[in-house]
């Protein structure tokens, strides 16, 4: 890692002055899962729109535990911690704002026009760029913290990879240029905060319908799996807490309820 690819937690919070979100950067060179640090941190209170951030992680992972690898020092990994008013079923609302704010950096520092595939995925080419794992502890009155971890492959590779090259891709391998990760994390941060502010209370809406815009599964064909059952039809549309319409051969509508679930476009 030559210096000018070094993360500089200073220069990311100065540059977000003023805002909710990266108000402090908490930084580690190596750490087991950066969503664990951040759970551990939004657990002690006082810790709204902190950020987390490591260079390399040892037990990265994502949606329904699978492991997320990432080279160290190339990519961004990320987690944010917000202390949102919103009750359980609304909680999705914070993959869309983060999914939204992903696409929206990239599209203005790197002019890279990237889509969301349902429920945490950026999809870049037709691979997996991105992930997003959302996760929070509930209380009587809703939501008491969540935590919004992000995976962007930056400047790692997946040639010579062969399990991955055929369904993830980094901006490296699209564009054939490294990118320099403070610009693209401030960005990043600063999309998250003003998506958040705008998204705050029944402003939902809002935020539904620029996730359903950018969205690459909506009007298309798509197979829904859950274990032995298999679900053929086109997406229609998301619903405010993340349930999926799909529509069969025959013409019913389904709501599909982001769990044990996987997802391909046809």
């Amino acid at each position: 890692m030559t210096p000018t690819d070094a993360l500089q937690p200073q220069r990311i919070e100065n540059a977000l002055t003023g805002r909710s979100i990266g108000q402090r950067i908490i930084y580690y060179p190596c750490i087991d899962s950066t969503n664990r640090a951040a759970r551990a941190l939004a657990l002690q209170g006082d810790a709204h729109g902190w950020v987390v951030l490591a260079d390399e992680q040892s037990a990265g992972r994502g949606r329904l535990d699978r492991s997320w690898q990432s080279t160290a020092g190339q990519d961004i990994l990320a987690s944010i911690i917000v202390y949102p008013e919103l009750a359980p079923a609304q909680a999705f609302r914070l993959t869309m704002i983060a999914s939204i704010a992903v696409v929206l950096a990239l599209r203005r520092v790197c002019a890279v026009a990237c889509g969301i595939k349902w429920p945490n995925d950026i999809f870049l080419n037709g691979k997996k760029l991105c992930g997003i794992l959302a996760e929070g502890q509930a209380g009587s009155g809703g939501m008491q913290f969540m935590v919004i971890g992000i995976g962007l492959n930056v400047n790692s590779t997946v040639a010579g990879r062969p399990e991955l090259e055929h369904t993830a891709v980094s901006l490296r391998d699209a564009t054939g240029a490294r990118h320099e990760r403070n610009t693209l994390i401030i960005a990043l941060l600063e999309e998250f905060d003003s998506l958040y502010a705008a998204g705050a209370g029944d402003a939902g809406e809002h935020i539904r319908q620029l996730w359903q815009q950018h969205a690459i599964m909506i009007g298309r064909r798509v197979t829904i799996t859950n274990g032995d059952d298999v679900l053929n039809g086109i997406a229609r549309a998301i619903l405010p807490d993340g349930s999926l319409i799909v529509r069969d051969l025959r013409g019913c509508d389904h709501t599909i309820v982001c769990g044990d679930l996987s997802l391909r476009l046809e």
